[in-house]
């Protein structure tokens, strides 16, 4: 029944260091990586408020620890991820990127993209520019001539509500590529946010974590 007590009482705890350190970042668009010790403060002092005196031991700063060092990674991942969504250079970037997407040559691309896998799938031989293959087709000119004037032909002949649903569908799956293209682009600042100092505060961390619920290292 301890056990369990610890458990909620450090998620909470953790919950709520994590909450604070994440609303830190987000609204001075600063990482504030020392705040990391603010995390295993706060799951610590929780354990130790649902740890009887008697009980207090390596047993329920283990808990917290573990408890802890999880969210800790996890916040720290989430705020390089929040860095890079706010990075006004990759902001740029991406909406350039959705902006060229739903241009007239880019819905064209889509049809010729369909009229390029129905021959693919129809066994048609496809004879693409040089070292040009389906997946890599993106401009007219990565298409053969005769896909890319059926494609338009096609595109030209929809009325302007089919063209409208299709630019709408062409924005969806535009936008969850954008998107998985910046959660990609802000694992990789992780990389680059990571310093010594990481290390320094989440010991920190997990040094006041465990000690709050263990109690003065004399006792265990």
């Amino acid at each position: 029944m301890s056990f369990l007590k610890w458990l909620i009482a450090g998620f909470v705890g953790a919950l709520v260091g994590a909450g604070i350190w994440y609303w830190a970042a987000s609204s001075n668009e600063a990482t504030y990586n020392w705040m990391a010790c603010l995390v295993g403060i706060t799951t610590g002092l929780a354990v130790r408020l649902a740890t009887e005196e008697a009980d207090r031991g390596i047993k329920p700063g283990l808990v917290a620890i573990f408890i802890a060092l999880p969210l800790l990674i996890y916040v720290k991942h989430e705020i390089a991820l929040m860095t890079a969504a706010n990075d006004p250079e990759i902001e740029n970037f991406l909406d350039a990127a959705f902006e060229g997407s739903m241009d007239e040559e880019s819905m064209i691309c889509t049809v010729a993209d369909e009229i390029a896998l129905e021959r693919i799938d129809a066994g048609i031989p496809i004879e693409w520019p040089e070292e040009m293959t389906y997946e890599d087709a993106s401009w007219e000119e990565d298409y053969p001539a005769d896909i890319w004037a059926e494609a338009k032909k096609k595109w030209q002949s929809l009325s302007d509500e089919d063209q409208a649903k299709r630019v709408r569908e062409n924005e969806k799956k535009v936008r969850a590529v954008l998107v998985d293209q910046e959660r990609e682009i802000g694992s990789r600042q992780i990389q680059g946010t990571f310093s010594p100092w990481d290390i320094v505060w989440f010991l920190f961390a997990a040094i006041a974590a465990f000690r709050l619920p263990a109690g003065p290292l004399s006792e265990l």
